[in-house]
């Protein structure tokens, strides 16, 4: 099985996160991340723009509630709704 697991890049490496996954769906690879809390808040759009290229996104609790403030703002966090949007 081709894939690439990619942790959390630092605040100075997150911008590389669209190049890295483009360059890994050209090569028909299976992409698993795991952002850290520095994603997550000082470069979270560059994870956002790259969700598309992204098959399997590895969270905890914490980092979800982040993740989900930037993809719907008006809703209270829940698990249920977090899935239905990321």
């Amino acid at each position: 099985y081709n894939a690439l697991y990619i942790t959390s890049l630092s605040k100075d490496t997150s911008h590389l996160l669209p190049i890295i996954t483009r360059e890994a769906k050209k090569h028909n690879l299976f992409i698993a991340t795991n952002p850290g809390t520095s994603q997550l808040t000082a470069n979270v759009q560059t994870l956002m723009n790259t969700l598309s290229n992204i098959d399997v996104l590895i969270t905890n609790k914490f980092e979800a509630e982040l993740l989900f403030k930037e993809l719907v703002s008006n809703e209270l966090f829940s698990i249920e709704t977090y899935l239905k949007k990321a």
